[in-house]
């Protein structure tokens, strides 16, 4: 019956639309965006995408202010950085919103750079967007019953009545739809005969308050399916509105998708399918579906809430519901809203490729459900609440949420939720309790299941478990021990306590989010993984061309900041010595709560390919350096475990132990006849090593920092072991601080490093203290001055250039630096500094998801140098 009434609303409210809109409309013919227009190879580089809708004339109406809508009165102008929107108040007492076909990306490049080839190519990219791609989505959605405002492609003419708005929107083409209006009055009438309209995090904290109030799970379901089948993957937050209708005693909510501007987008060209791939939720519109991870990212937030609800017969019935109502003939008719003109340029490939999408719909829903339960999200209310998780079998858990009894403190009433898992897709189950007084029971006696936690956030709450699923001690050995499978997270005082052998407790306090944002949309990862890929590429005198990269893993868990682990391996070609290297790094929080264990292994020929001799003044020639006068081979391979104590929140202390081997021989001995034991390090060398540090981190980001500080405290001693003559040490250290300036040219961040070490005791030469190349003296050759104590200094001023939203969030930046270091010896007298200088750029991704940094440095001895890196040179 609630779904009868709910057609009747959408069919009523077209029916009103189209009766007040009908009479003689008048036509202007336009082309949306001509300065899309490009040649072959400006496509090649930067895409086809959607140009010839672009740059076709098409005939469309003009909007009339005098009749539409029953006269339409401007009264406040919206928009974000690069679409511009003006509401208008309609004589039919709704609020309508023109929003602009064509983007100005402008605004987000400093003044500088405006009406530069920057302005071009960002302005370029909005191509990627299909013009007319609501007027699609529109009888799509309104096939399977999504409530939407409908979109009338319109010219807004430059006329007088526009007003104080004229000079920005007169002679403008774009979409005009009613505009779904938030309103805190409780009487006033919503979009569609709804009872109330609302923002999504205006309903979070609403719901957490009504126990009579919820969303209609299979109807957001419908709207994701449709986003799916659309290739629509921006749909955050801010792109639901959220109309309530009254039902007696219950009042439901449905969504109200907003703004379709990336559906059916196209990323093809070099540059758009590279930015795809590193961000992964820009998907191309194409005849399959990417991964349903990518495709839902933006809105996984609003998934994760409403569809963990939904069982698998309720979720293929919703399915093929859409499946059955995207007909071929709906996807035509749909298509057939395009205008004539562009009708025949895009019909054909539209038509193939959503008739493609549909018939593939299952298989895509099959792997949103199962991304979508893996980890189950329960949220409850603000009132007293009792819940049970019973772990029935190997194979499904069950979930069920009650209203708890005030006097008796037990469940009452029929459930307020209900979930009974798969067990072979859920592998975890987190129920977040808030404000009331509740209680918890766990049960159930299982060889397997997955982990549930349940997060406290005050009142006076009971946690029971009981429950038992089977292991062993250290998990390796054949003595039986329950495994930790459920957590319970409070830190309340009030709080109690009845646990199991498989039970852990988490009482720290963790602090209040700042905002709505911190609050509903985290931005530290608690779930999943990512495979990243680590480029590298350099160009430099000591390699010639470095090229090569690897697979980076990160695995994401509950409350692990910033990740629970991560692993890389990386292999690099050296072209001018032939020769490469492997490194292996890992690093593991959650073995034990406040300590990580780490792992590096390295096996290289590159770690030193050069000797330039020993002290702070050795001779440099350009002629030689060209031959194999300085040329070193190295073998040399290192493995290192280690573990790390946190001491506090930007705190920490590690220690290890370590293995070493290597093996070098040298061109010109002669080279060596300046350090204390010439033919030390020569030949095979074994050593074995044991190392501290200490470290304070409170830098805003790690990669790339506005503010902060760090510091590095680092020592190696090696025993009399192996190959190593008699014990010696080493110790280095790192400082480096932040500061970002505001009212500088543009926001500028001024980095600044300062470094060094000294050895004591008898060492091989290859471990002397060395200065030079990416890791401080840019302007130099790696490892080019060696001493027994090294100290440098570095400075870089980092500017904003631009900011994009076009294809992916990046802010590109210039780069100045300086430097200068030396090295010192025993019974050396030198007191000669060695200056480099330099510039680059940075990139950095999606709020430095991704960073990158290219530099080129110069120096006294005429070497240019170029690096390229994934992160800041610090």
């Amino acid at each position: 019956m609630n779904r009868l009434i709910f057609f009747v609303v959408i069919l009523s409210l077209n029916c009103v639309l189209f009766a007040q809109n009908n009479y003689e409309k008048e036509y202007k013919t336009v082309i949306p965006g001509a300065e899309y227009q490009a040649g072959s190879f400006h496509r090649f580089l930067f895409g086809d995408h959607w140009r010839e809708l672009w740059t076709s004339p098409v005939t469309v109406e003009v909007l009339n202010l005098e009749k539409f809508g029953g006269g339409l009165i401007p009264i406040k102008k919206g928009g974000g950085m690069q679409t511009k929107s003006l509401r208008f108040q309609g004589g039919d007492g709704l609020i309508w919103k023109f929003r602009s076909i064509n983007k100005d990306p402008s605004k987000i490049l400093p003044e500088i750079l405006r009406e530069t080839i920057a302005d071009d190519l960002l302005q370029d990219q909005i191509s990627s967007s299909n013009p007319m791609a609501p007027l699609i989505a529109a009888p799509l959605l309104n096939a399977v019953g999504v409530l939407q405002a409908e979109p009338y492609l319109v010219y807004l003419p430059d006329d007088p009545k526009l007003g104080e708005f004229r000079e920005d929107f007169g002679g403008m083409l774009g979409m005009i739809e009613i505009h779904p209006d938030e309103s805190d009055d409780e009487n006033d009438p919503g979009f569609a005969g709804a009872d109330k309209v609302m923002g999504t995090f205006k309903l979070f904290h609403r719901l957490e308050d009504k126990r009579d109030e919820w969303v209609d799970a299979p109807s957001f379901l419908k709207a994701r399916l449709m986003d799916i089948l659309l290739g629509d993957w921006d749909r955050h937050t801010d792109q639901w509105r959220w109309a309530r209708y009254d039902y007696g005693k219950n009042e439901i909510w449905y969504p109200v998708p907003r703004d379709r501007d990336q559906a059916l987008a196209k990323f093809d060209g070099l540059f758009p399918m590279a930015a795809e791939y590193m961000v992964p939720q820009l998907v191309h519109f194409d005849y399959t579906y990417p991964q349903a991870e990518d495709i839902t990212w933006s809105g996984r937030f609003l998934d994760r809430r409403f569809l963990g609800t939904l069982d698998k017969p309720t979720w293929d019935s919703v399915t093929a519901n859409v499946f059955n109502k995207i007909t071929d003939e709906v996807i035509e008719e749909a298509v057939s809203k395009l205008p004539p003109e562009y009708y025949a340029i895009a019909s054909s490939e539209l038509i193939a490729k959503l008739k493609s999408r549909r018939d593939l719909l299952f298989e895509v829903s099959d792997e949103f459900y199962e991304l979508v339960n893996k980890y189950i999200d329960v949220f409850c209310t603000d009132k007293d609440e009792f819940v049970e998780v019973t772990r029935m079998n190997n194979l499904q858990t069950e979930i069920v949420v009650y209203k708890r009894d005030k006097d008796t403190g037990n469940k009452k009433d029929d459930p307020l939720y209900y979930k009974l898992t798969d067990n072979n897709i859920t592998r975890e189950i987190r129920i977040y309790k808030l404000k009331g007084d509740d209680k918890t029971i766990i049960r159930g006696d299982v060889e397997c299941g997955p982990i549930i936690r349940v997060i406290g956030d005050g009142g006076k709450d009971e946690y029971i478990d009981s429950s038992n699923v089977s292991g062993y001690f250290l998990y390796v050995t054949p003595i039986p021990d329950a495994e930790t499978m459920v957590y319970f997270y409070d830190s309340g005082n009030k709080s109690k306590f009845t646990t199991s052998s498989g039970t852990g407790i988490d009482t720290e306090e963790v602090p209040e989010p700042k905002d709505d944002f911190e609050k509903y949309e985290p931005q530290i990862r608690d779930r999943g993984h990512d495979w990243l890929i680590n480029p590298v590429l350099s160009l430099n005198s000591d390699d010639g061309l470095l090229i090569g990269g690897g697979p980076i893993l990160i695995r994401y868990g509950f409350r692990f900041d910033p990740y629970e682990y991560k692993q890389s391996l990386s292999f690099a070609y050296a072209s001018k010595p032939n020769s490469g290297k492997f490194e292996y790094s890992g690093i593991f929080y959650s073995i034990v709560k406040g300590l990580s264990f780490t792992l590096d292994f390295t096996v290289s020929d590159l770690a030193l390919t050069k000797y330039y001799g020993f002290g702070n003044e050795t001779a440099f020639c350009n002629i030689k350096e060209n031959t194999d006068y300085y040329n070193l081979e190295q073998k040399y391979l290192k493995i290192e475990p280690g573990l790390e104590f946190s001491l506090g929140t930007n705190h920490k202390f590690g220690f290890g132990i370590g293995f070493e081997s290597s093996n070098i021989s040298i061109l010109n001995s002669f080279l060596l006849n300046d350090f204390p034991d010439p033919s030390y390090g020569l030949g095979v060398m074994r050593a074995f090593e044991v190392n501290t540090n200490f470290n304070i981190d409170t830098r805003d980001h790690p990669e790339q920092p506005n503010n902060g500080l760090y510091l590095n405290l680092h020592a190696e001693y090696y025993p009399e072991l192996m190959t190593i003559k008699e014990r010696f040490a080493r110790a280095n250290f790192d400082v480096r601080t932040y500061f970002t300036l505001k009212k500088f040219i543009s926001p500028s961040t001024l980095a600044l490093r300062m470094g060094g070490g000294r050895n004591w005791g008898e060492y091989p030469f290859y471990l002397s203290q060395f200065l030079g190349g990416d890791q401080d003296l840019r302007g130099f050759n790696r490892k080019r001055f060696a001493g027994d104590a090294s100290l440098f200094g570095q400075v870089e001023l980092r500017s904003h250039l631009i900011r994009t939203k076009i294809l992916i969030p990046a802010d590109i930046g210039l780069i100045l630096f300086g430097e200068t270091g030396r090295v010192y010896t025993n019974g050396g007298l030198s007191k000669a500094w060695h200056p480099s200088f330099g510039f680059g750029l940075s990139a950095s991704i999606i709020k430095k998801m991704l960073t990158f940094s290219s530099h080129a440095a110069f120096s006294k001895e005429e070497i240019f140098s170029i690096y390229f890196d994934t992160s800041m040179a610090f």
